[in-house]
């Protein structure tokens, strides 16, 4: 994906002096591009962020203390774990309810340096996950398959062609020493 120049020119700079110098407060959240304010889009995106947080609970996260053990005075912070990492964002404790129902953690997970120009991450929680067939001394077991999860750890299935399905443990994988085998990736027509 194509990064896009943030960089503002120097026009864009001296409004945002300006900007900076005149306004107190929340006055920059009544600014208006002739559609939307500044606070209008900021609430939008809480709202959209905490949905996201809510669809993915087993992913997502809020805490008013950092990993360091600081917090920001009035604000939380919450995240998402993504498998292209995480993301994150600062909101006002006055939004700390918009957040209900996503786990609450007594310090959020340690940072791992993602940037505004990462939000793209957020697209890669739609990927499903991917089955796999394991081979075992080159013969094919059709009906024993293995997805791995978001979390990276591997769930074992057995079942298909009017077979029920039953999921393994590592302990019995290892048990049939399946776990160095050759896998290949299912295809849909397959599944």
């Amino acid at each position: 994906m194509a990064k896009i120049d943030h960089s503002p020119s120097r026009r864009i700079r001296s409004l945002n002096w300006m900007i900076q110098k005149e306004l107190t407060g929340d006055q920059t959240n009544r600014i208006s591009d002739g559609s939307h304010t500044f606070g209008d889009l900021y609430f939008h995106r809480a709202v959209l962020f905490a949905a996201l947080l809510k669809a993915y609970p087993d992913k997502s996260w809020r805490s008013k203390v950092q990993s360091d053990g600081h917090g920001f005075p009035g604000y939380f912070l919450c995240g998402i774990q993504t498998p292209e990492g995480q993301y994150t964002y600062h909101y006002q404790l006055s939004q700390w309810d918009l957040f209900d129902g996503v786990r609450e953690l007594p310090e959020s997970p340690a940072y791992d340096g993602h940037k505004p120009e990462d939000v793209t991450r957020l697209l890669s929680l739609s990927e499903p996950d991917k089955l796999y067939r394991v081979k075992v001394y080159g013969l094919d077991l059709p009906a024993l398959f293995y997805r791995k999860c978001d979390d990276g750890t591997l769930s074992f299935v057995q079942g298909g062609a009017g077979l029920p399905e039953t999921e393994f443990t590592m302990d019995e994988i290892e048990y049939w020493h399946l776990e160095n085998c050759e896998r290949e990736e299912v295809t849909d027509d397959e599944q």
